[in-house]
């Protein structure tokens, strides 16, 4: 640099230095809960945002495909380069129905009736007194769930 400022003072000519352009001022996330993935990612970019990951799950909503929730929440000063990440309800979901004090069997075939498949289950000492019955099971009665996720049963054993 200092070569050519030299050069630059011999010959006449000006030097000009070219610095980064500053970084565009925050912005407010614009609300997109209840939309499409094409309309959410629309008007965020729309708002000078363009890292935008999402996430299909089971949320508990009937509007599939929609954003159900977004991270951070609508009406937040953020970076224009920092991601709002946008959480999707998925075609995949069922709610999950209620078998504790259930055989095995029975649980079983609810939870099948229901489209559940991938029912592990365990037999221990759980202080119940209703032997060979669900004692607990995972997830919670009432949770919206992946069909294909395991609903594990936890069954009151009789040699305890």
């Amino acid at each position: 640099m200092a070569i050519a400022v030299a050069v630059a003072a011999v010959i006449g000519a000006a030097v000009f230095l070219s610095l980064p352009d500053p970084p565009p001022p925050p912005a407010s996330v614009p609300a997109v809960a209840g939309k499409t993935l094409a309309a959410a990612t629309s008007a965020l970019t729309a708002s000078g945002f363009h890292a935008i990951p999402y996430r299909y799950g089971c949320y508990g909503s009937d509007s599939t495909g929609d954003v159900v929730r977004q991270s951070p929440a609508a009406g937040t000063h953020l970076a224009r380069t920092s991601p709002v990440h946008l959480y999707l309800q998925a075609n995949n979901c069922l709610t999950v129905p209620d078998v504790t004090g259930m055989t095995l069997s029975n649980a079983a075939y609810t939870l099948k009736q229901a489209g559940f498949t991938n029912i592990p289950y365990l037999y221990n000492c759980y202080g119940s007194t209703h032997i060979g019955a669900v004692v607990r099971q995972s997830p919670r009665a009432g949770t919206s769930y992946g069909k294909k996720e395991p609903v594990s049963l936890k069954l009151q054993a009789n040699n305890c």
